[in-house]
């Protein structure tokens, strides 16, 4: 069909109206694209402070079950100020129970745009958090004013969001467990109900035919001492390891919980824990130093001796103050 010439002039003028058209939507499109990256660029420029970088990392999975006691937390703020004083809030949040405050820093000096105040917190789960993923929150303060700058939680960040976590008493290698365990306090010369020496025994048993281990005592939270490797064997009682703990000075008169991280011998992974959170007869132990128990003053530096040796003999009893458990599952 041929067009008449006439109808020529209309369908140019038509044409030349929808590339104009066309043009204008395309340059409104990339105005609007240059404007929302613009806004995102400057978004965090309306405030004193803004996240520059975040991350996490967990680890220490002594079960192998995919979730993890200890995790690692690097951020990055930044200011528009020469320098600017922060305090940053660490908020956690599980299925099983509402937010809450797990970490607040200390006066944290930022530098402009500077990454050398770059911050790493690492964190041990050792409260009761069940085996979770967990949601964290950093929460922003200016340090002069006490007033929230600005929060950051999961649905800023990935890296704050369904972390694999759970707490040391949780993170166990079950192929291990404790058939018997007992403390008996010993010697209170100057008779205040505190005590200078713990013997300790605990019976380890194992599905493997036999494993090697160590003992490492704590406590409260310090490092008391490491013991000799010993064996266990299968469900054998034989195997039994005795400590005479005897404390020279160093601690003072209070009560202390006692913990006992089992460590494999050859590569160091802790295998199990015999904690206070768990076994009642650990917790509130009356304990003082020989050297305070003698009345003779202060002390400083923890000096103790220990005694170990295993057996399935009868171990007598000298202590006035005996704490006895079979079995976790008898401890109403």
């Amino acid at each position: 069909m041929k067009l008449s010439y006439r109808l020529w002039p209309l369908l140019l003028l038509a044409f030349t109206c929808t590339t104009v058209a066309a043009n204008k939507i395309k340059q409104s499109q990339a105005s609007n694209i240059q404007q929302t990256s613009a806004e995102k660029n400057n978004a965090h420029q309306e405030l004193d402070v803004w996240l520059a970088e975040i991350s996490s990392q967990a680890y220490q999975d002594i079960d192998q079950d995919g979730y993890h006691q200890n995790f690692t937390l690097t951020f990055d703020l930044d200011t528009r100020f020469s320098q600017q004083d922060v305090i940053v809030e660490v908020w956690i949040v599980g299925s099983t129970f509402n937010q809450q405050r797990m970490f607040t820093s200390d006066v944290i000096r930022l530098s402009d745009n500077s990454s050398l105040d770059r911050q790493q917190i690492n964190f041990q789960l050792i409260d009761d958090y069940p085996t979770d993923y967990y949601q964290l929150e950093l929460v922003i303060i200016d340090a002069a004013s006490s007033h929230v700058i600005f929060t950051v939680d999961q649905h800023y960040s990935g890296q704050l969001q369904n972390l694999a976590l759970e707490s040391q008493r949780y993170d166990q290698q079950q192929a291990l467990s404790i058939y018997a365990a007992q403390v008996d306090l010993v010697n209170d010369n100057n008779h205040n109900g505190y005590y200078q020496q713990l013997d300790v025994s605990f019976d380890v048993d194992s599905p493997h035919v036999s494993s090697q281990l160590i003992a490492q005592f704590y406590l409260g939270d310090v490092l008391l001492f490491t013991s000799n490797s010993f064996w266990i064997h299968g469900n054998n009682t034989t195997d039994k390891q005795f400590f005479a703990i005897e404390l020279q000075q160093g601690i003072s008169t209070g009560y202390y919980d006692l913990d006992i991280h089992l460590v494999d011998a050859k590569n160091h992974q802790q295998r199990h824990q015999i904690s206070a959170i768990d076994w009642i007869v650990f917790k509130n132990l009356p304990l003082e130093s020989q050297y305070r128990d003698n009345d003779n003053g202060s002390d400083q530096e923890i000096e103790i001796t220990v005694e170990q040796h295993a057996g399935s003999i009868a171990w007598m009893l000298v202590g006035l103050f005996s704490l006895l458990i079979i079995r976790r599952f008898f401890v109403n």
